[in-house]
């Protein structure tokens, strides 16, 4: 089961800065489910990387963010493509 906690969000330059539910999953499969869980329950969900776009376009205040920052390995490679 996915915990959703308020967390505070916030885009390049540090503005502007909202308060959200966050779910950080540790996998894949963790990714899966929170949004899963997030569609089930008619809540809106985005990813959120690492905060680095400009302005506020991956922040969703009137919603859930999942956030993927703890996602950092690479699963699979195809070599030719």
């Amino acid at each position: 089961m996915t915990t959703w906690s308020t967390q505070p969000l916030f885009g390049w330059g540090r503005h502007p800065k909202i308060e959200t539910e966050c779910a950080m999953p540790g996998s894949s499969a963790e990714v899966l489910e929170a949004f899963q869980g997030a569609h089930a329950e008619g809540a809106p969900a985005l990813a959120h990387g690492m905060g680095r776009s400009n302005g506020d376009a991956a922040l969703l205040s009137q919603g859930r963010e999942v956030v993927t920052q703890e996602l950092n390995e690479v699963l699979s490679f195809e070599e030719t493509t």
